[in-house]
């Protein structure tokens, strides 16, 4: 796992718990210049098949967040999609769209959100709209 900060003045890296959505958006801009490390593709991709891409690691990657946000899927497909591989944006995009209302009767029909509460967090809708480009 990636450490999530770096103290200039100490050269030391940081061990607080990482917040995924952070980390992912580092791992893509790492994809964008062809630097991501085979064993993050690797432990994406398991993510992706486990459907279990949670919202919180360690830097060791054990599980402090066991909620999962579809706004991290959705950067997780422009991983994939930077990396050239079809496949695992396609599986990455189709948990996307698992989260989409389809009750015509919902409030928010057509969103990205949980109809118990009528939640739509603005975060994930717009980053699937954003990923559904790529």
């Amino acid at each position: 796992m990636y450490a999530p900060s770096y103290n200039w003045k100490t050269n030391q890296y940081g061990t607080k718990n990482l917040n995924t959505s952070e980390a992912l958006i580092t791992v893509l801009h790492l994809a964008e210049i062809g630097k991501m490390k085979p064993e993050t593709v690797s432990w994406l991709k398991m993510q992706i098949d486990n459907k279990k891409l949670y919202n919180s690691y360690t830097t060791a990657g054990a599980i402090e967040d066991h909620n999962q946000s579809t706004g991290n899927y959705a950067i997780a497909a422009m991983i994939f999609a930077r990396n050239g591989d079809r496949k695992y944006y396609q599986k990455a995009m189709n948990l996307v769209w698992d989260d989409q209302v389809r009750n015509k009767n919902s409030k928010i029909y057509g969103a990205l959100g949980d109809t118990k509460d009528n939640d739509a967090y603005s975060f994930n809708n717009l980053l699937a709209l954003l990923t559904s480009q790529y």
